[in-house]
């Protein structure tokens, strides 16, 4: 009987390892940016701090978007694929610590970009060295790219609309079951004994 036991025990184990853990939650944050110029978004992480600068792979940055409303380049939309930067911090009580920069993309005849700061400390980014969240726009010259509009300033805000919350996997949640199946087993037997 013990043998049967055990072997009901080993059973359980095996099925409950292979029930897949649960997958990681993102941070998500909507971002607005007022003051020297205007703009709103939302960025999502796989990870409460990291550096991301391949965009494509599985862990750091996982969405982007964000629309600059007024100031140098305005209206812009940028996304995942147009950033070429971005360095993150999130503390225990969820506060975000961000640099994020993008490529310069499309702007009519001209080209935009923006860096978007939660600290203080520089940037070298699409608007030159800014110490502030900043939008630009450079225009095609015969000497290369111009810097023809820049609003610097901007004062970031972000706000948490999604944390990840500490849930069981479903592989401990099957032990337990087996647990308790077997001591109601255990139990059962006795009062049949």
């Amino acid at each position: 009987m013990r043998g049967l036991i055990g072997a009901a025990f080993a059973v359980a184990i095996g099925v409950a390892s292979l029930v897949p853990s649960a997958a990681q939650a993102d941070f998500i944050y909507n971002l607005t940016i007022t003051g020297g110029w205007d703009g709103s978004g939302s960025i999502a992480f796989d990870a409460p701090t990291g550096t991301d600068d391949v965009f494509s792979d599985i862990s750091g940055v996982s969405a982007f978007s964000f629309h600059v409303a007024s100031g140098a380049g305005s209206p812009q939309d940028y996304n995942l694929g147009d950033l070429s930067f971005v360095s993150w911090s999130i503390d225990s009580a969820f506060n975000l610590t961000l640099l994020l920069n993008t490529t310069l993309v499309p702007f009519g005849s001209q080209q935009s970009g923006i860096s978007l700061m939660s600290a203080g400390g520089g940037s070298l980014s699409p608007c030159f060295v800014s110490l502030t969240s900043s939008t630009c726009v450079w225009t095609d010259s015969e000497a290369g790219l111009d810097m023809t509009g820049k609003n610097g300033g901007g004062v970031l805000s972000a706000v948490a609309t999604s944390v990840p919350v500490a849930i069981p996997e479903p592989a401990s949640i099957a032990l337990f079951a087996a647990g308790l199946a077997g001591i109601g087993w255990m139990s059962r037997r006795r009062k049949l004994i």
